[in-house]
């Protein structure tokens, strides 16, 4: 073998044997090889070290192989003796082959720079929750974060889910990805936007799930190298990945409507398509999403699930406009206080004479700060919202959300509480007889003007701090409830 290929570079091979079987015979043989080594998927999902080396090393041999059938020809036909004209015909072929040969380095740098470059510069994020439950995965899906990924998991063994948020990218490293995420057996999340590679990503989870904001996107594949198999090598992968959604519980109707879109375009379908179709599993909303990462709402949403899920259903109902987070913000506020007026109603006695104490502590401080705020936390209806951000600073914020957890678990749901209305009143009187002309600010209208606010809220103060220093614990209960009834 040796010895027939010196022979065949030195000429002495007769001029058809070197055209027709090193030349003819040999290329179509190589090109049937490459062909089968690039559509049999024997390179889908290869680490990009492997990759770089392949781009390196394949054409070093495509090129090395044909500079040896370039030069034997020729010297084949230098050496044929019968005819001008037919040396003159292949030594025009093989010098058109030594022509197209001389693209192939500027071939293997372009697909080198595309390597690289993801590699030099990467467009992505992967980063772990601060619970340590979820890994992130946002940005250009690029070479080398399947590797990071797998870092990042080895460090944070509790990751359960993996939150997508993606144009797409390498159809490579989506598969490895894929194969990260099922030997991992993590569920997939998708909050806003997941297309094209990324949805190949998204469908590897075993729970998959979307919010209610959230958008899938599937389009035709293109190749980073438009050579002349770059067509049918994105058919096959678009078959093979077809199969793929199939094989992960998705219809067929479904697989067959996913290349539809060209490539520069983008197939959106609806939730109720994905459900449908088996692509996601569950929706998220992320309204109730939110509300349900606050103890207080996981109390509301078991006590009082109607409640809730209209509550839900109206902050989705609204305009999406930049009066929207305003809006969300005060009907939530006033939900939640009419929900913690309920469970005050069948609350026990201390957590009662409590909330009545921190909301006192406030009301000073707000009194003492800015009087309009004060009558506007006692009176929203009358003198106007005011705002959970307003109320910070003259709030325990901690103290207070403990409290109002506290009610609502122990009150919400339960029976309300009975008042003894006739004692009550009877105290009443005593108290504001105790106050005298202090008490007068309660009695009247409240003057529009801040002189006005500050006697009012200052007298309130004073009423509730005469119930707990003059009556038995029992009736400052009894009082209470009476009053905030």
């Amino acid at each position: 073998m040796k010895n027939y290929i010196k022979r065949h570079w030195r000429g002495e091979l007769s001029l058809a044997q070197a055209f027709w079987v090193n030349g003819a015979l040999l290329g179509m043989a190589l090109n049937f090889l490459v062909g089968v080594f690039n559509y049999v998927g024997i390179t889908d999902g290869m680490h990009w070290h492997m990759r770089v080396i392949m781009v390196i090393v394949l054409p070093a041999i495509l090129i090395t192989v044909g500079v040896w059938q370039i030069v034997g020809i020729w010297r084949s036909a230098n050496n044929y003796t019968r005819s001008r004209f037919l040396p003159f015909v292949v030594k025009f072929i093989m010098g058109l082959n030594a022509l197209a040969m001389l693209a192939s380095p500027f071939a293997v740098l372009a697909q080198l720079q595309i390597l690289l470059g993801g590699i030099m510069t990467p467009t992505y994020q992967v980063d772990v929750s601060d619970d340590r439950n979820t890994l992130h995965i946002s940005g250009e899906i690029n070479l080398g974060i399947s590797d990071d990924m797998k870092q990042l998991l080895k460090q944070h063994r509790g990751v359960t889910r993996v939150q997508l948020s993606s144009i797409g990218g390498d159809l490579d490293e989506s598969y490895r990805l894929q194969e990260i995420i099922q030997q991992h057996r993590l569920d997939t999340y998708v909050e806003d936007y997941c297309y094209s590679a990324c949805t190949l990503v998204f469908i590897a989870g075993r729970d998959r799930v979307i919010s209610s904001d959230a958008v899938l996107g599937f389009h035709q594949y293109q190749m980073s190298m438009q050579t002349s198999g770059a067509d049918a090598m994105a058919q096959r992968l678009q078959n093979k990945d077809g199969v793929y959604f199939r094989n992960r519980g998705v219809s067929q109707a479904f697989t067959n409507k996913m290349f539809q879109a060209a490539n520069d375009d983008m197939w959106e379908p609806t939730h109720q398509e994905l459900i449908q179709a088996g692509v996601v599993h569950r929706i998220n909303n992320l309204v109730e999403e939110e509300l349900l990462s606050l103890p207080a709402y996981q109390i509301i949403a078991e006590r009082k699930p109607e409640a809730f899920r209209q509550l839900v259903e109206e902050i989705d109902a609204l305009p999406r406009d930049e009066h929207a987070s305003d809006t969300v913000a005060a009907m939530v506020q006033n939900f939640t206080l009419r929900m913690r007026v309920e469970a005050l109603a069948s609350a026990p006695d201390e957590l009662v004479l409590e909330n009545i104490r921190q909301e006192m502590v406030m009301y000073k401080k707000l009194n003492d700060a800015q009087p309009l705020l004060c009558v506007q936390a006692l009176y929203p209806q009358t003198f106007g919202n005011v705002s959970s951000a307003q109320l910070a600073p003259f709030l325990d914020q901690q103290a207070a959300n403990q409290l109002l957890v506290d009610v609502l678990d122990a009150g919400l749901g339960q029976p309300t509480a009975i008042i003894d209305y006739t004692p009550a009143e009877e105290d009443l009187v005593e108290i504001l007889t105790i106050m005298g002309e202090r008490a007068d600010p309660l009695r009247t209208d409240i003057p529009n003007n801040t002189e006005g606010y500050r006697a009012h809220c200052a007298s309130l103060i004073e009423l509730y701090d005469t119930v707990f220093s003059t009556l038995p614990y029992d009736r400052q209960v009894n009082l209470v409830r009476y009053l905030t009834e």
